[in-house]
């Protein structure tokens, strides 16, 4: 699943034009967007992640995209480092590099600017590195994969616009087959269960009752099965430690999650230059 970071924002400081669209936006849906400054600073608490090609973050409130920029220029910026020499390498890492970033927005105009502002870093450094190797087929995967990572929906209900679940897609590199990617399709429970509607100064949810997470860790001995230990802030509950297989619609979706659906079957590996064409 996403196993690197989840970014989130405190907006505390005095806001700026650059922060806001208009006063209305801000009132209707709380649209602050982190200044540049801030998005550095906060980065760089998780530098060494934000500086590993394959680390996974979702942003569940991805505005027009200044977190995932910013995360997309590091990432680029050591696949330039290792692999500058070699354009048929970098080429093949920096899409890697954007396969590991997601976001979710609730406004249709955010995510499209945010889709267009992530390729845009990308096309300029995959060009600027890799000159007259470039291929059209690449930039054509990229957005692909851009369609399919930034997604319009409400994290707090995971639900896309159209009222489905937001489901994403894992990428990963086939074993023993350079440039063939593996695409596995997951949605909710986890993110559910990690993205929570409440009081951070309070660690009440709406309903008044304490904010509970899982700490999510694989079981030893059991390759693909995952331990869930309940725990707040204040003290972690011991006697709620459950193991479960991470299939799909199989143990991950609970009771309490009625109108989660069955994933699709993870697809066969495929070149990430054909991606373009697997619409």
């Amino acid at each position: 699943m996403i196993s690197g970071s989840i970014l989130s924002v405190n907006h505390t400081l005095p806001m700026t034009k650059q922060q806001t669209k208009s006063k209305q936006r801000v009132a209707d849906h709380g649209e602050v967007f982190t200044a540049k400054r801030e998005v550095k600073a906060m980065l760089d608490l998780v530098k060494q992640e934000t500086e590993n090609i394959e680390s996974r973050f979702l942003e569940p409130a991805c505005g027009d995209g200044n977190f995932l920029v910013e995360i997309l220029r590091r990432k680029l910026a050591v696949v330039k480092f290792r692999y500058e020499k070699n354009p048929n390498d970098y080429e093949r890492y920096a899409v890697i590099a954007v396969t590991s970033i997601y976001g979710i927005d609730i406004l249709p105009d955010n995510v499209k600017r945010c889709r267009k502002r992530v390729y845009k870093i990308f096309n300029r450094e995959y060009t600027a590195n890799c000159k007259e190797k470039v291929n059209d087929e690449t930039r054509k995967a990229v957005r692909y994969i851009l369609r399919h990572n930034i997604i319009c929906g409400n994290t707090l209900r995971m639900k896309k616009r159209n009222g489905k679940p937001i489901e994403f897609i894992e990428w990963s590199e086939a074993e023993k087959k350079k440039g063939y990617l593996k695409r596995r399709y997951f949605q909710r429970y986890i993110l559910r269960h990690n993205i929570i509607c409440g009081n951070t100064l309070r660690m009440k949810k709406r309903n008044g009752k304490p904010i509970e997470f899982i700490e999510w860790s694989e079981a030893k001995m059991k390759k693909g099965y995952l331990k869930r230990r309940y725990f707040q802030l204040t003290h972690l509950i011991e006697a709620n430690t459950k193991i479960i297989h991470e299939g799909y619609g199989e143990g991950l979706f609970g009771d309490d999650d009625s109108d989660a659906q069955e994933s699709k079957p993870e697809s066969p590996p495929i070149h990430y230059r054909k991606l373009g064409n697997d619409e």
